[in-house]
């Protein structure tokens, strides 16, 4: 007999301070389009509270083991994105986003990852990614000087994905200003990190390839990895408590 169990893999819990004692009231966390598809494909199930989100995965036990193993289990390449809303946008202006003010100019979303060495209960607080957010479609500005560049004209240059494959080149002329225009369209592809390489110069973007996260304040990368485990028997309560509170301006 097999027997299909659902086992929390993981939680993230978000809340904000204004004052007093921090709160989640109001606050909307929900999967992107891209995180809904990969859930419907590998048959995850969510638990859904303001400012919460429990991520449970499918198991099976056979009778001649008390081992439980996942059904789907994500790929490495797989990534799991959250997006994060208020109801009352009048917080926006009475919460500090942005770790330190050198970070402003990126402007919404902020990406947090969830990253954890070992599987306990112990909530892990979500570490705040510097990250650049490009549409997928459109184009970037390099000067020349940035990438070792100056003496040419005509170049060409690529994007590559967190695996290293290349999935984008494209050829780029220098204009009066000194920059090279690299124009790229990567709406085939799943939203993600990709590195830009021209000349010397190397960068690493978020491309939001779908549009999911142009309507979200915060974004949260769940990464499937060896940081993030399976809970391994029947009985194991243990899951990742990804946490993240929102300070007061």
């Amino acid at each position: 007999m097999i027997v299909t169990w659902y086992k929390k893999l993981f939680s993230i819990n978000i809340q904000y301070q204004t004052s007093g004692s921090p709160s989640s009231t109001g606050i909307i966390l929900e999967p992107g389009a891209s995180t809904r598809l990969l859930f419907d494909t590998h048959k995850i199930r969510c638990r859904f509270e303001p400012g919460k989100i429990d991520v449970y995965v499918p198991e099976i036990q056979t009778d001649s083991s008390p081992a439980i193993t996942p059904v789907c289990p994500l790929e490495l390449n797989e990534l799991l994105f959250f997006k994060l809303n208020f109801n009352d946008n009048g917080l926006l202006e009475k919460l500090k986003f942005f770790p330190d003010s050198s970070s402003q100019e990126l402007g919404f979303p902020l990406l947090f990852t969830g990253t954890k060495t070992t599987l306990t209960a112990t909530p892990v607080a979500l570490r705040y990614e510097k990250t650049s957010f490009l549409s997928g479609i459109g184009s970037f500005l390099v000067k020349a000087s940035d990438a070792g560049l100056n003496s040419i004209t005509y170049t060409s240059f690529i994007i590559k994905n967190q695996a290293g494959k290349v999935v984008y080149s494209g050829a780029t002329a220098k204009n009066n200003e000194g920059y090279f225009v690299c124009s790229y369209d990567l709406q085939l592809y799943s939203p993600g990190f990709h590195t830009l390489e021209i000349g010397s110069f190397s960068k690493l973007v978020f491309f939001d390839t779908k549009s999911e996260f142009t309507d979200s304040v915060l974004l949260i990368q769940i990464t499937r990895n060896d940081k993030l485990k399976y809970p391994t028997t029947l009985n194991s309560t243990a899951f990742v408590n990804f946490t993240y509170t929102i300070p007061k301006l």
